[in-house]
């Protein structure tokens, strides 16, 4: 039986980390060798991976595949920004995004004792805009990313429903998580969609009833920056793996010209008959792919 994740506050975020060391307190070797060809490669098997959720997810949305990977690479999950347990911040554009996340990976690794100069990054939807942006940010510490089901491009608004359904329970003053089910009912009809939103509906002790643990009004500020595109020049020439739904509408083969620009080491991989959800709906196949990648 796998141990339990050990749970860590570090550089604003909260963070999941999953793998035999983390709960022995001692510090993780990953130095790159010399010798197999592949400088990336460490001596410790491999380096750390860091997987990113979407919008309106958090971190423990990817317990369950964390606790698949975990087998070979440390796997560090965090909250992002907004979302979660982490900080609420004003800005969510995916360079001030992007910088966050490496000062705070900086610092929970110094937390943890992780020597790890480079970081393997896994991300889905907004995740995967944020691990690309990562990855122009700092390439020499970015050893590869996996983008599931999105790509480096603007997308057309698809949330309102979701934003209006939030307002609507906040309004509602719920005192019962079914009821605030209700209400979201009359917006969003379906219920996979809006169980994954109730993760984030916790108890408000201060007074009563129920509050978002995401922070609404700057997700709503600054959605027009998360479904853009803000980069135009930048290249990242490590190995990228792009994942697609065959069923979700978010990469299309008229995408493939753009991918090309920016990470000209890349390859695409489509699994049939799933949605955007793809990690979920397919979950042995999505971590194949993963896991042939990354190894």
């Amino acid at each position: 039986m796998s141990a339990a994740p050990r749970e860590v506050e570090a550089g604003g975020l909260y963070w999941r980390v999953f793998g035999h060391e983390a709960g022995d307190g001692e510090g993780v070797e990953s130095t790159a060798v010399e010798g197999n060809g592949d400088p990336r490669r460490s001596r410790h098997g491999a380096n750390p991976l860091v997987v990113l959720h979407g919008l309106f997810g958090a971190g423990d949305n990817w317990r369950g595949h964390a606790e698949a990977l975990r087998k070979d690479r440390l796997v560090l999950v965090p909250d992002l920004p907004n979302h979660g347990r982490s900080r609420h911040t004003e800005d969510m554009d995916f360079r001030t995004v992007a910088r966050y996340l490496w000062d705070a990976l900086s610092a929970v690794s110094d937390q943890l004792g992780i020597t790890a100069s480079e970081y393997a990054i896994l991300g889905h939807s907004m995740g995967g805009k944020v691990a690309m942006a990562m990855a122009f940010q700092e390439p020499s510490r970015t050893e590869r990313i996996i983008s599931a089901d999105i790509a480096p491009r603007e997308y057309p608004p698809s949330h309102e429903e979701i934003f209006e359904a939030m307002d609507a329970v906040t309004k509602a003053n719920i005192q019962r998580r079914s009821d605030a089910d209700r209400v979201m009912a009359k917006r969003i009809p379906t219920k996979a969609i809006r169980m994954f939103l109730l993760k984030s509906l916790v108890r408000d002790d201060g007074v009563g009833g129920y509050r978002w643990q995401l922070n609404v009004e700057a997700l709503r500020r600054s959605y027009g920056e998360i479904r853009g595109w803000p980069f135009h020049e930048e290249r990242y020439a490590g190995p990228v793996l792009f994942i697609a739904g065959g069923n979700s509408p978010y990469i299309q083969p008229e995408d493939t010209d753009t991918i090309g620009v920016h990470f000209p080491d890349h390859r695409l991989q489509t699994i049939p008959e799933v949605g955007h959800w793809l990690h979920v709906e397919n979950r042995e196949t999505f971590l194949a792919l993963v896991t042939a990648f990354l190894s």
